[in-house]
């Protein structure tokens, strides 16, 4: 392939990133108290039944992926995500509401370590794997300003009608699929695999793999707490309209986070430097989450609004530094996609129970103190896989890098 034709990918890539975005995130709890008959606790089971469904496809689509190629898999990621929007679009009652989440959980599924593995692939072939995490951030971070704008202006159809923004969404998952659909895939041999060669063997090989190179306690650590995030911040729109922040600043709000999230990707390769091991990143992102959490328990408007902007930041904008912790661990694997769609499947778990737990708390109890047991409960239940990688003397000095 042409170096030319590397290049291309990496704009509609872009593109493909930007599509990715869901726009409707900052209100789309409240969007779903607006439909009849749901409450925090339907809320909880349509986060789960969406796990679940990815769940079921995380680790296989990983697999899949590694083997029908990875753009193809991209391709069943996004049509799914343009499902999803239809569903939302046209969503009079609770079942769609459920069909939303799973179909977009798919999405999620497909997309999942496929993308990071996919540009891995690319750079390779570009001869520029060693400034994967430079360039990828500098990708993530672009990929997020026509999201924020959207973000920050699309609140307002909400005064016109609740579904609008999901026809906006639509016509952004269109421009995504045709996008990807332009992209020629780059040659790598992890793609190459012959039909007969798939079997319930190599999917057991790959799993030792992950296991003779210490990789599930990383994964595990990864999965729980980002899992968690997922959930807990799932829960922000109802949180903001219950203390009587308005509508309409929410996707400001919201994008304000973002935007931070894109300034802290665009700097990932210093974030990367600053930590050196990944014993100290996971340290950080323990206590540093497990406060903020902690502190929604105090219900003053904006001091949630300002703990929450955080939280998004921080949750999307070291995302890029942890995926290249993820890949140091694997660099000559020819089952990235695979071994990463194991954080994704633990992330899975970890969201889909962390939202059926937060849904019934808050029916019960509060806000303030559902998610104040929660941050207890993540600690707790952290401790272990952070107490392991601390301990973990093989990669206690900083790993190779091939930034």
């Amino acid at each position: 392939m042409k170096e030319i034709e590397l290049q291309n990918i990496i704009w509609k890539f872009t593109l493909y990133l930007i599509s990715n975005r869901r726009i409707y995130y900052a209100f789309i709890g409240v969007f779903y108290l607006s439909i009849s008959g749901v409450s925090n606790a339907t809320i909880g089971w349509i986060f789960f039944v969406g796990s679940l469904a990815s769940l079921i496809l995380e680790l296989p689509s990983g697999y899949i992926a590694d083997r029908i190629g990875h753009k193809q898999a991209l391709l069943i990621a996004k049509g799914a995500f343009l499902i999803s929007t239809l569903f939302l679009l046209f969503a009079t009652g609770i079942p769609f509401l459920f069909l939303a989440a799973f179909f977009m959980n798919i999405g999620h599924a497909f997309h999942s370590g496929t993308a990071s593995a996919f540009m891995h692939d690319t750079l390779q072939s570009l001869g520029k794997e060693k400034s994967f995490v430079h360039i990828m951030g500098k990708m993530k971070a672009w990929s997020q300003i026509i999201p924020l704008i959207l973000t920050a202006t699309i609140p307002f159809l909400l005064t016109i009608d609740y579904h609008l923004p999901f026809l906006v969404m639509l016509l952004v998952d269109i421009v995504g699929f045709l996008a990807l659909l332009s992209i020629t895939s780059p040659q790598n041999t992890s793609t190459k695999v012959e039909v007969n060669e798939i079997g319930i063997q190599n999917f057991k090989n790959i799993l030792k793999e992950a296991r003779a190179i210490s990789f599930y306690r990383y994964a595990l650590f990864f999965g729980i707490l980002s899992g968690a995030l997922i959930a807990l911040v799932g829960f922000r729109s109802q949180y903001q309209e219950f203390i009587g922040i308005p509508i309409i600043w929410f996707g400001m709000l919201f994008a304000l986070g973002r935007l931070i999230s894109s300034a802290l990707l665009f700097y990932s390769k210093k974030i990367y430097d600053s930590f050196g091991t990944i014993q100290r990143y996971t340290f950080f992102l323990f206590i540093f989450f497990l406060v903020l959490l902690g502190s929604l328990f105090l219900p003053s408007p904006w001091s949630v609004a300002i703990i929450f902007i955080v939280l998004n930041a921080s949750q999307w904008g070291l995302d890029n530094v942890t995926t290249t912790y993820l890949l140091e661990r694997i660099p000559t694997s020819k089952n990235k996609a695979t071994l990463l769609s194991l954080e994704g499947q633990f992330r899975e778990i970890s969201s889909g129970l962390f939202a059926l737990g937060m849904g019934y708390s808050i029916h019960i109890l509060s806000y303030p103190l559902a998610f104040l047991f929660s941050s207890l409960f993540l600690g707790f239940l952290l401790f272990p896989f952070l107490l392991s990688i601390l301990l973990d003397r093989k990669t206690f000095y900083p790993l190779k890098s091939h930034l």
